[in-house]
């Protein structure tokens, strides 16, 4: 009992943050992970975004990162909407400095239990290494270790180990395998009624 307790304690911490004012600032640290950087050209980017599916039209957003490895914004920014009721989305012609992305999607979405619209709007976050994907996910697990990576990178981690640990932390406090997917990679609409890691948050 006491470890559900604790389990229901942290689930109910995490979600709550997303209802909290979003912090315009982030990680202004320098990684260690300066080599390595590319550069991107050209690049388009696909996936859903959901926490129940975005509604068509709601706003993504994607951040160029300078090219230190710090995660700080250049202010240069990509924009798309939502595609369609699935939540849907694809930014195409992305070009930046480097290869690390913060990816933010605003909008009402449809309840899972309802399968209304919800009644408020809400912001979730993802950040991403766009070299290595095709097309990234933006959901609640991504959400929830989005600020964490970009603490530890501020403290000098490079992007992989602070995503690797952060995406440890927040599994394991649902209490999922994720083996070896990450958290940009769970669809709610996918074959055989969706993945249950986001059914179940």
């Amino acid at each position: 009992m006491k470890h559900i307790s604790l389990k229901l304690f942290s689930s109910l911490t995490l979600i709550a943050s997303i209802c909290a004012c979003v912090d315009s600032n982030v990680a202004g640290g320098i990684s260690e992970e300066t080599e390595g950087i590319v550069a991107i050209t050209d690049k388009t980017i696909a996936g859903v975004s959901q926490k129940g599916p975005f509604a068509k039209g709601s706003s993504v957003y994607l951040k160029e990162t300078k090219d230190d490895g710090s995660l700080t914004p250049t202010g240069k920014e990509f924009y798309a909407t939502i595609r369609n009721d699935a939540g849907e989305f694809k930014i195409e012609n992305i070009n930046l400095e480097s290869q690390y992305a913060l990816l933010t999607v605003e909008g009402y979405y449809t309840r899972e239990s309802t399968n209304m619209f919800s009644s408020c709007a809400i912001s979730l976050n993802a950040v991403t290494d766009i070299s290595k994907r095709n097309s990234t996910n933006i959901n609640l697990l991504t959400h929830f270790e989005y600020q964490r990576i970009l603490n530890l990178v501020e403290a000098g981690a490079t992007f992989a180990s602070a995503k690797a640990q952060a995406e440890k932390e927040i599994f394991a406090a649902f209490g999922y395998e994720m083996h070896e997917r990450t958290a940009e990679d769970p669809d709610i609409t996918g074959p055989s009624g969706g993945d249950p890691s986001l059914h179940n948050i």
